[in-house]
C-alpha cells in the first residue's frame, strides 16, 4: 500500500505479535524527505451507533454498517510513540513500561534503552467506573451541541501506561510525556537525550506538549479559542532541573479554506 503511494524504501522491520514498529519507508514532500514509521495492530470490539447517527450514509451503506468493521485499541492500552533523531535514528515506545528504545539509522535492532524509575498502574474497576463517568459527560456535551456519537464498547487493558506523547527536537532532545492526574490526559515532560542522559522535567502545570518543534530550541503550540480560530503560540527557554520557564510570542492565524490561504495578523521575526 505504501509503496502505490509513493513511498521509497519500504521495508518490513518486525515480527507478528512484537508490538513494535513493524515497517519504516521514506516519501518526497517538495524538497522534504520525511521518514514514517507504522505499527500494524488488529483488534476485535463492538460499536454501537446511536441517536442520529444511525441514519448517516457513506459510500453506498450505513455508517453503523462501517464502523462495525473497524477495530478499536483497548482503553488505556499502550500507543505506540515514535520520534525521528536528526541522524535518521528512531526513538520509539511500545510498552507500558517508562522504557525509550533507540534504533540507529540504517539499523533494525534497539541499540540502547532508556528507562526511569516510573512503574505502570493496575487498573482497577474504581478506575473504569472513573473513566466511564468522564466519557458519558463528554458525550452528553457532544449530543447537546448536536454532534455525531458513538458508543464504543471495548474491554479495558490491565494497566495504565506510565508514557503519554513523545516527541523529538532538531537539537536531538527527546520530549517524553508521562502520564497526568487521568490517565487519559498529559502530565509532566522529561527532557533526555538519545544517550540517556537526564536534561530535566517540566511540570504539568508549566507546558504542554508542543506540536512542532523549531532551530534554537523553538516550540510551537496550536490553541484554538471559542470561535475556533487557531493561533499558534511560540516560544523558547532554558529548562531548569525541576522547572522550565518560557517566553512566549503569540501568532494569531486564521485558516480561511476557501481560498487557501493562511494569513498572519502579528508575527515577529522569530516565528516567521
Amino acid at each position: 500500500m505504501l509503496e502505490e503511494m509513493n513511498y521509497q524504501n519500504v521495508e518490513v522491520i518486525g515480527q507478528s505479535g512484537d508490538r513494535g514498529v513493524d515497517v519504516v519507508a521514506d516519501i518526497q514532500l517538495g524538497v522534504t524527505s520525511v521518514r514514517e514509521v507504522v505499527q500494524a495492530k488488529r483488534h476485535k470490539g463492538t460499536i454501537q451507533v446511536e441517536g442520529e447517527a444511525e441514519n448517516v450514509m457513506i459510500g453506498g451503506g450505513s455508517l453503523a454498517d462501517a464502523l462495525a468493521q473497524v477495530g478499536f485499541p483497548a482503553h488505556f492500552e499502550p500507543p505506540l510513540l515514535v520520534g525521528i533523531l536528526p541522524d535518521g535514528g528512531i526513538v520509539h515506545s511500545d510498552s507500558s513500561t517508562y522504557a525509550l528504545k533507540i534504533t540507529p539509522s540504517g539499523s533494525r535492532e534497539v541499540a540502547r534503552m532508556i528507562r526511569r524509575p516510573f512503574e505502570p498502574e493496575p487498573v482497577t474497576p474504581a478506575m473504569e467506573r472513573d473513566y466511564e463517568e468522564r466519557r458519558a459527560a463528554l458525550v452528553s456535551e457532544q449530543r447537546a451541541s448536536g454532534s455525531v456519537s458513538f458508543a464504543i464498547e471495548m474491554p479495558f487493558y490491565h494497566e495504565i501506561p506510565v508514557l503519554h506523547d513523545l516527541s523529538t527536537t532538531w537539537e536531538g532532545r527527546i520530549w517524553v510525556q508521562r502520564r497526568g492526574e487521568h490517565p487519559e490526559r498529559g502530565g509532566p515532560i522529561d527532557v533526555v537525550t538519545p544517550d540517556g542522559d537526564y536534561v530535566g522535567t517540566y511540570s504539568a502545570e508549566a507546558t504542554a506538549m508542543p506540536d512542532a518543534f523549531g532551530p534554537d530550541g523553538l516550540a510551537a503550540f496550536i490553541e484554538l479559542d471559542e470561535f475556533d480560530v487557531a493561533s499558534v503560540v511560540t516560544g523558547s527557554g532554558s529548562l531548569d532541573v525541576h522547572a522550565a520557564v518560557c517566553d512566549y510570542v503569540y501568532v494569531t492565524v486564521h485558516f480561511l479554506l476557501t481560498y487557501g490561504r493562511i494569513h498572519g495578523d502579528s508575527c515577529s521575526s522569530e516565528a516567521r
